[in-house]
């Protein structure tokens, strides 16, 4: 009998769940700076709800449409994010900034 993804732990973890994952597939970038061009080399990243998966995809959205698919043989890590803790980060900082009435931009 083959395994439905459902019953799997990987699913039961990771299904449905906000999720950053880590590929090996580098990006490069550079900036021109006034001393030269630097450059940084990092992995590829992918970011939002994991919605499906099937034997080589993973497939992620926003929870209602799918947006980007991921080829498992190119994941090295994937991380639960928690939302709470980002909501929290921000909602910290807007209160601690205080409005300016001078300017358009508070």
């Amino acid at each position: 009998m083959i395994k439905n993804h459902v019953d799997t732990l990987f699913w039961s973890t990771f299904g449905g769940e906000n999720v950053f994952i880590t590929s090996n597939v580098p990006q490069t970038h550079r900036v021109a700076l006034p001393e030269g061009i630097s450059t940084e080399t990092i992995p590829l990243y992918f970011e939002g709800t994991l919605m499906d998966m099937d034997d080589k995809y993973l497939y992620i959205g926003d929870g209602k449409k799918i947006s980007n698919s991921v080829k498992e043989e190119f994941i090295l890590e994937i991380q639960i994010k928690d939302k709470e803790a980002e909501e929290n980060e921000y909602t910290k900082y807007l209160k601690s900034v205080e409005p300016n009435d001078e300017t358009e931009l508070n």
